[in-house]
């Protein structure tokens, strides 16, 4: 996570960063432990009054919009306005801190890397603000798509950002516990997790691929057929449930990562621990 990298990276001294470490550590696990309450409150006050909620909407296929229903229309006068202020609040925080790290990862790893050199402080200070503009530009109009996107916020985000953890954190793994670790097989893990993740969260259509391909029967997997209908264009299209919630494709990719990357590693000769293989 660059975010929490650049933070460490801006500490006085190993001790701070430990420090900062174990704050945030903390703060994360508080703040985790309380949304969840947040959401089963939520989910226990509209089981208990299905009624308050529109003709339209139900707990089940409308989980996204049970938060937003209950500021807007349960919550007393001014504490709704505070509650939205500290959403936007909060989403300005979160947007700055990652727009400010893409710029620095662009500018850093490709831009100088590859060659462009700025001619003055000032210059390298406009290619930032630059990188920034368009960052932040692309991270709103790609914002402003989220509606469009069918599925529950949560599933369709354990969907996307898990491919990606177990990599991550697999390749520190290797890196700092694996002596005999070899780039080609962390190579393979990585990608072999990868895999075996992307096939947990698009399960369903992998299911849905074979049917039309081969006929294969979705009960096999003990899921059905679902038909969904685009809110905005109307078309529809078919696809299979999700054989594997989404909340195993983290666990799974990283322990395919792990056992392949570990496998591979010591199956290849030992070679001498030179500092090209330490770093």
């Amino acid at each position: 996570d660059q975010t929490s990298v650049q933070r460490f990276m801006a500490t006085r001294d190993v001790r701070a960063a430990r420090r900062a470490l174990a704050t945030q550590l903390m703060t994360g696990v508080t703040v985790q432990v309380t949304l969840c309450l947040v959401g089963f409150a939520l989910l226990g006050y509209f089981m208990q009054h299905p009624e308050y909620l529109p003709a339209d909407m139900n707990v089940k296929d409308d989980a996204d919009d049970l938060f937003p229903e209950f500021i807007a229309n349960r919550l007393p006068i001014g504490v709704s306005g505070l509650v939205v202020a500290a959403m936007f609040a909060a989403a300005m925080s979160s947007v700055d801190s990652g727009v400010n790290s893409i710029t620095a990862v662009v500018m850093t790893d490709f831009l100088e890397r590859f060659g462009w050199h700025p001619a003055s402080e000032r210059s390298r200070m406009r290619m930032a603000q630059a990188l920034a503009l368009a960052i932040g530009l692309v991270v709103v109009m790609g914002s402003g798509l989220m509606k469009y996107i069918e599925g529950n916020i949560t599933v369709v985000t354990g969907k996307t950002v898990n491919l990606l953890t177990g990599p991550i954190f697999a390749l520190f793994f290797f890196a700092l516990f694996v002596p005999r670790a070899k780039p080609v097989a962390v190579w393979v893990g990585a990608i072999c997790g990868v895999i075996a993740g992307a096939s947990i969260a698009f399960s369903g259509h992998l299911v849905y691929l074979m049917h039309s391909l081969w006929d294969v029967d979705p009960g096999w997997f003990n899921v059905r057929l679902i038909t969904n209908v685009d809110e905005v264009t109307g078309q529809s299209w078919t696809t299979a449930e999700d054989v594997i919630s989404f909340q195993w494709i983290g666990p799974v990719a990283l322990s395919v990562n792990l056992v392949v990357g570990l496998l591979i590693s010591y199956a290849l000769p030992a070679r001498l621990n030179t500092q090209s293989d330490r770093v």
